[in-house]
């Protein structure tokens, strides 16, 4: 059994449509499964033409994606998934949220530097 979430991970989006264009129609054509916190599509290379939608209650989420699953939309079947990690916005409402801080670099100086003598 797949474990469900408040969180549904979309894939097969048009990817040449403007990205604020998709998030609009997105949110129109989910939420009448119920009360969005928050969708996130990203032009970027690695993300184009997937999508989070981010409900507030499972129901929703499980309602929505056994309605839409294979739903044409703008053209492409969208395939819809239960996210694997839980969204921020979930974490945040919980009080569970760990900002995550990103490693810095180590800074190398060049071998081939020579620094003067005081």
């Amino acid at each position: 059994m797949e474990n469900l979430s408040q969180t549904l991970y979309i894939r097969n989006l048009n990817d040449k449509v403007n990205k604020n264009e998709i998030k609009r129609l997105l949110y129109h054509l989910f939420c009448t499964y119920g009360y969005i916190l928050e969708i996130q599509n990203s032009k970027n290379s690695k993300l184009r033409g997937q999508a989070f939608i981010v409900f507030d209650k499972v129901d929703s989420a499980v309602l929505a994606m056994k309605d839409l699953q294979g739903f044409n939309f703008l053209g492409k079947p969208m395939r819809i998934e239960y996210s694997k990690a839980k969204s921020h916005v979930i974490e945040k409402l919980q009080g569970t949220f760990q900002y995550k801080k990103k490693p810095r670099p180590e800074l190398r100086m060049p071998s081939s530097i020579i620094l003067p003598n005081p």
